[in-house]
């Protein structure tokens, strides 16, 4: 019934970016806006959108100099050292992000339906049904969230409606003066939860005709374009329901502000229960991402050539273990979420602007 030659369409690759851009941002940006920017923060989303349109920019001009896959280009233009410098950072990376993911995702799970569960249980069923679903292939997930997209996409622009109707416009005046910092700081958040985007310079051998192939970066611009104005809807509601002095101490206000929309007649009581599948769908779609990529990364660092099934699994395990205990650490360790954010905020996401631009320049300069 389907093909299983490891290519997808453009119609998923949208779909995908779209989920893997929402995984995180509405859970949490909007507190971390809140408390940063305040009402500032509606800018600072569209600031954040700009930057994001920058660097689909950067990666197409990559595109251009180099191969069209970055994996590529790290395998075959750089030394030996340089190459393995590159391939072990991004597996790292990978896991680390796969950790934080894992540790939010259990942690929604721990405090909004089974609080008396055990973390651990949670997060080895999680990494579980992830092992699986990543060992698909790019294909798995690309027929997944193509029929998920709507069922998904449709109850949360439904929820965002309801909720539109509580929207009080005196939470909408500052609380302190407009200062710049707030508008940058702000804008930066919301591009670092856009970087999903930098896995577009390695999936171009996905998409299977040479016309498909140049629609890649419009896709990733209409998957941040539509992202984003579910960001920017979902923050002015939550501003507009709570105030930003109440949104900035909730640690995930898009599950508290389901909880409060009211629907007459009794047919749903839990909306917050119901709705909770948007952001379990999105989390787990983000959490695959860096998965995937983590295998590919790892299996490129210790076999350049095409690992055999078995070394294939051995990988997958690996990085599937790491995540796990990872997220197990932030989870018990909350001294060490402050040292993720740290590095996200200064090494993590500069470093992913600028790697592509690096190698962007080594291979003009190689031509």
């Amino acid at each position: 019934m389907f093909s299983n030659n490891d290519q997808i369409s453009r119609r998923q690759t949208f779909r995908l970016f779209t989920f893997d851009l929402m995984g995180i941002s509405l859970l949490i940006v909007p507190a971390y806006l809140a408390r940063n920017s305040g009402v500032w923060g509606i800018l600072s989303i569209f600031l954040g959108i700009l930057l994001g349109l920058g660097y689909i920019a950067i990666l197409y001009w990559l595109s251009r100099r180099g191969q069209g896959d970055l994996l590529l280009d790290i395998q075959t233009g750089f030394p030996a050292w340089a190459r393995d410098i590159l391939l072990f950072w991004l597996v790292l990376h990978c896991v680390l992000i796969a950790g934080f993911c894992g540790f939010v995702f259990g942690d929604l799970m721990k405090e909004s339906l089974v609080p008396e569960e055990s973390y651990v249980l949670i997060l080895a069923i999680l990494f579980l049904v992830a092992g699986y679903a990543i060992s698909g292939g790019i294909e798995s997930r690309g027929r997944v969230y193509e029929i998920l997209f709507w069922f998904v996409l449709i109850p949360l622009a439904i929820m965002l409606f309801m909720a539109s109707g509580e929207v009080k416009s005196e939470h909408f005046v500052p609380a302190e003066n407009f200062q710049w910092n707030m508008l940058f700081s702000g804008g930066y958040l919301v591009f670092i939860m856009e970087m999903p985007l930098f896995f577009g310079a390695f999936f171009k051998k996905y998409l299977p005709e040479q016309k498909k192939k140049k629609g890649l970066f419009s896709c990733m611009i209409f998957a941040l374009l539509v992202s984003g104005a579910f960001l920017l809807a979902e923050y002015v509601i939550l501003l507009g329901n709570f105030g930003e002095r109440s949104l900035a101490t909730m640690p995930y206000p898009a599950v508290t502000l389901m909880s409060t929309i009211q629907i007459t007649g009794g047919f749903v009581k839990r909306l917050d229960a119901l709705m909770l599948g948007i952001w379990f769908f999105t989390l787990f779609a983000l959490l695959n991402l860096f998965l995937f990529h983590g295998v590919e990364f790892l299996k490129a660092l210790a076999e350049p050539k095409e690992a055999n099934s078995r070394k294939k699994r051995l990988y997958l395990v690996t990085i599937l273990l790491m995540a796990a205990v990872l997220a197990l650490i932030f989870a018990y360790l909350p001294e060490t979420r402050e040292w993720f954010y740290n590095y996200i905020w200064y090494a993590g996401t500069p470093l992913t602007v600028l790697i592509p631009v690096i190698i962007g320049i080594w291979k003009g300069r190689q031509k």
